[in-house]
């Protein structure tokens, strides 16, 4: 009964610390993600024409 206590306790923090590399892992691809969207808005932003003023 011991044993198998243990080795679902050890099972467990395996689990856990896999999920927590999964999160951060998930983190790190978010952050990735919108610094290339920002690099890619400013990329266009420099070679697309600016709008014209309204004519008023």
């Amino acid at each position: 009964m011991h044993s198998l206590r243990e080795d679902r306790a050890e099972s467990l923090r395996r689990a856990s610390t896999g999920a927590l590399l999964l999160a951060a892992a998930g983190g790190c691809g978010m952050l990735a993600a919108g610094a290339a969207s920002m690099t890619l808005l400013r990329g266009l932003e420099a070679l697309l024409p600016r709008r014209l003023p309204a004519a008023g």
